[in-house]
C-alpha cells in the first residue's frame, strides 16, 4: 500500500497516468467492450474468482462483450473459459529462484504483450520467453 500511494504522489501532476487506489483483490478496467482484471489468485480457484469477479463488477461485466481475468501465483501457464470468462494464470515474468528449484517448479518465465480492440476483443498476442 506504501508503494501504491507514494506512486500516485509522484504522479499527481501527470495528466497521462491515474493510480488506481480503490480497495479490493481485483483490478479492473474497461476498454470500451472489453473488461479486463487482475487477481493474484491465491485466494480461491478459478472458478470462484470468475464468479466474485462477475458479482462485485456486475455493472462493468454486464457492459463488455469479451472479459478476461488474469491471474499469476502458481507460475505455470493454465487456462479455460469460466461462465463468459476467459481466465488464464499467467506465467512468471522472473526466473526461477532458489525456492522454486527446491520444489522442482520449471515453469518456463514468459513476458506477454497483448493488444485488445475497442469492440473485437483481443486482436494480437506476442510472447517472450526469459
Amino acid at each position: 500500500m506504501a508503494v501504491l500511494f507514494a506512486l500516485a504522489e509522484r504522479y499527481r501532476d501527470d495528466p497521462r497516468i491515474e493510480v488506481d487506489k480503490r480497495p479490493g483483490e481485483f483490478w479492473v478496467y474497461e476498454h470500451g467492450q472489453v473488461m479486463l482484471a487482475s487477481h493474484h489468485g491465491d485466494k480461491a480457484p478459478p472458478e470462484r474468482l470468475a464468479m466474485g469477479l462477475v458479482s462485485q463488477h456486475r455493472e462493468a461485466f454486464g457492459r463488455s462483450k469479451f472479459c478476461h481475468l488474469f491471474t499469476g501465483h502458481l507460475h505455470s501457464f493454465s487456462g479455460k473459459d469460466i461462465a463468459g470468462v476467459r481466465w488464464e494464470q499467467l506465467r512468471a515474468v522472473t526466473a526461477r529462484d532458489a525456492y522454486a528449484a527446491s520444489h522442482s517448479w520449471v515453469s518456463q518465465a514468459e513476458l506477454q504483450a497483448i493488444t485488445y480492440h475497442r469492440e473485437r476483443g483481443e486482436i494480437a498476442r506476442a510472447r517472450v520467453a526469459a
